[in-house]
């Protein structure tokens, strides 16, 4: 005999454990703190990962920033506070060494809410419709690559790799160095 009630405890309690896994994401993440830059270049840094996202600035004050640096691709992430895959992206991906360093290393990496008001023009803009969403932009502001979604550590270090790769067959394609 099948004993539809003996079920019953058990999806409370896996209920309880995913309210709680989300209630702790969530907690984690409304705490981010900012940091003026060391530098002094007078940015706001996003501290809730170990990448160093410029936070509240404009989209040309972080390319004049990138140009200065070398000509660096940027790296923007848009997210929401109420979007639970860009708080777990902040929880796991972007506090791995490997992906932070790597970020910190070749980009510039600016994260936009996309719901304040310059992240409303710049959603519009590069029509952005799901969150997260990830840009590269060249230092004139172009797309190198654009990628929609959640990510593993191992996808998001594939798409800054492409996206240099892309940038460097297309500053090659225009300097008319192709093979």
């Amino acid at each position: 005999m099948n004993r539809p009630y003996s079920v019953l405890p058990r999806c409370v309690s896996y209920l309880l454990l995913i309210c709680m896994i989300c209630m702790t994401v969530q907690c984690k993440t409304k705490k981010s703190n900012l940091m003026r830059s060391p530098d002094g270049s007078g940015f706001l840094y996003h501290t809730s990962s170990d990448v160093k996202f410029i936070k509240d600035n404009t989209l040309s004050n972080v390319l004049e920033h990138a140009t200065a640096e070398g000509n660096k691709l940027t790296f923007v992430e848009f997210y929401t506070d109420w979007c639970l895959p860009c708080q777990l992206m902040d929880e796991t991906v972007f506090v791995n060494k490997i992906v932070s360093s790597y970020l910190n290393d070749n980009f510039i990496n600016f994260k936009v809410n996309a719901e304040s008001n310059e992240g409303k023009d710049l959603r519009f803009i590069f029509q952005v419709e799901e969150f997260p969403t990830f840009l590269f932009l060249d230092h004139r502001g172009r797309v190198v690559l654009k990628e929609q979604g959640s990510k593993s550590s191992s996808h998001m270090m594939l798409l800054a790799e492409t996206a240099i790769a892309e940038y460097d067959r297309i500053r090659l394609e225009a300097s008319g160095e192709e093979e």
